[in-house]
């Protein structure tokens, strides 16, 4: 990795536990870690992080404490595929797509977990890779996420990316506790996750920008929906990372439903890897383009999908209906005439949530059967026809 990037150092979760079972208030945590960033460098060869802290008991009492700390990277999206061997070839096979899987996890206790908590609680908690709880997307057979899930974690447990602990916690005089827990040279920073309000604002600029191509207003009067995404490639092709994030609204009369927060996860066609390629937009000319975004699992825009995508730049006035998707990006050249496929589309649930102060789907929202009490789509929903 060029250059420097920060990775955050964040408690995912320190939990403590009174043996033998409290009678007064609970007890009050004081921690602390050793280093709040870690520079992430060309030649980055790990770390350890210290967490310390001190443990006072409300009450006074005699007891001991057993401290249990979860470390966990920042969740990401990621697509498992299964490779079988058929007539002696490796070839895919079964695929699953998990929504949030912690790109680093660590448990340390300062017992073996089993002899501080039952497993309901271990489960609740998430006290052990065994517990980590991923986020499938859509219907999926239950023991085909099972195996999927064993497989992931099995994968990165040898990658030093997944690890437990156990007497990795040292209490002293009942009071003070520490833990040392290292991050392996290969672990993923993310990229910190903006605000969905701050997401919205910049796909206004992002459309202000379209409007200045010839065409465009008329290939917006005739789409159906649209997907504007602000900052494509940031973190885009990498093992989990993210693609765009962006927002989409549908067109339903001579209104606009939305927004409806989205992510996905890559595009090919020349793109060149790992590059900030800038601002894209999807128009979605069709129905049917418009119906994908309102599935509840992962989904592709691309042929086998019974899509039709073109570049914006290749088209000429008047002929936008021979495409269900176009495809416009502020970077020339960026699909460099190739088939474009968007793949590991999916909608950023977290996102919508902290929009609209509430669950819900995307399908409702797209549907308008989602209230948008704020106003602050209206300034994108004017600059839309």
């Amino acid at each position: 990795m060029i250059g420097a990037r920060p990775l955050r150092a964040a408690f995912a979760l320190l939990c403590l536990l009174a043996l033998p079972a409290q009678t007064g208030g609970d007890p009050v945590l004081v921690p602390e870690v050793s280093q709040k960033e870690v520079q992430v460098r060309q030649g980055f060869t790990g770390t350890e992080l210290l967490l310390f802290g001190a443990v006072i008991d409300p009450v006074g009492g005699d007891e001991g404490f057993d401290v249990i700390v979860v470390l966990k990277g920042p969740a990401q999206p990621i697509q498992l595929r299964e490779k079988r061997q058929i007539g002696g070839i490796w070839m895919n096979a079964e695929s699953t797509a998990f929504r949030s899987a912690p790109s680093y996890f660590a448990v340390a206790s300062s017992r073996p977990i089993d002899q501080i908590v039952d497993a309901r609680t271990a489960a609740i908690f998430e006290f052990g890779t065994e517990f980590i709880q991923l986020s499938p997307s859509g219907s999926i057979d239950l023991e085909e996420q099972a195996r999927m899930r064993a497989g992931l974690v099995d994968l990165r447990e040898r990658q030093g990316l997944y690890r437990t602990i156990e007497d990795g916690v040292t209490v002293r005089e009942g009071v003070l506790y520490q833990a040392r827990i290292g991050l392996p040279s290969n672990v993923q920073t993310g990229e910190e996750r903006r605000n969905a309000r701050d997401v919205l604002d910049e796909s206004e600029k992002v459309l202000q920008n379209m409007k200045r191509e010839d065409g465009m207003d008329a290939a917006l009067e005739q789409a159906k929906g649209v997907f504007l995404v602000p900052d494509f490639g940031r973190g885009a092709f990498v093992f989990g990372g993210r693609g765009g994030q962006g927002v989409v609204l549908a067109k339903d009369g001579g209104d606009w439903n939305g927004p409806a927060f989205f992510n996905f996860g890559a595009v090919s066609a020349g793109a060149q890897g790992g590059v900030a390629a800038g601002e894209v937009a999807m128009l979605l000319m069709t129905d049917k383009a418009v119906k994908s975004f309102k599935q509840d699992h992962n989904f592709a825009l691309n042929a086998d999908a019974g899509l039709t995508l073109v570049d914006w730049s290749k088209v000429t006035q008047g002929s936008y209906g021979k495409g269900d998707v176009l495809f416009w990006s502020s970077t020339e050249g960026l699909f460099a005439g190739g088939a474009i496929s968007v793949s590991d589309v999916f909608s950023d649930d977290e996102a919508n949530q902290e929009y609209y102060t509430r669950a819900t789907s995307a399908e409702a929202i797209l549907e308008g059967e989602v209230e948008d009490d704020s106003e602050d789509a209206d300034a994108l929903k004017t600059q839309l026809p």
